[in-house]
């Protein structure tokens, strides 16, 4: 199954590291490949990884969207300690 979203960016600054960090933890919880898609320029980049994500330049109110695939559960954590 694959998921699109888009819409203007929000955030004045522009998509920076701090909120580039944050997409990037949200997503590695999954089991889906996220790609973030800067419309205006064309550059795209895998949502896990935040060089990748602010390399993308994308401003505020520049359109944008996420593709995702794959199965969406979470990965299932090991309990420390576990090898």
């Amino acid at each position: 199954m694959t998921v699109e979203i888009g819409f203007p960016f929000p955030l004045a600054g522009g998509l920076h590291a701090r909120p580039a960090s944050r997409l990037q933890e949200e997503v590695v919880r999954f089991r889906a490949a996220v790609t973030f898609l800067n419309r205006a320029s064309g550059a795209s980049a895998s949502a896990r990884s935040v060089l990748a994500l602010v390399a993308t330049r994308t401003g505020h109110g520049e359109p944008w969207c996420s593709t995702s695939r794959a199965r969406t559960r979470p990965l299932r954590r090991r309990p420390s300690g576990a090898s």
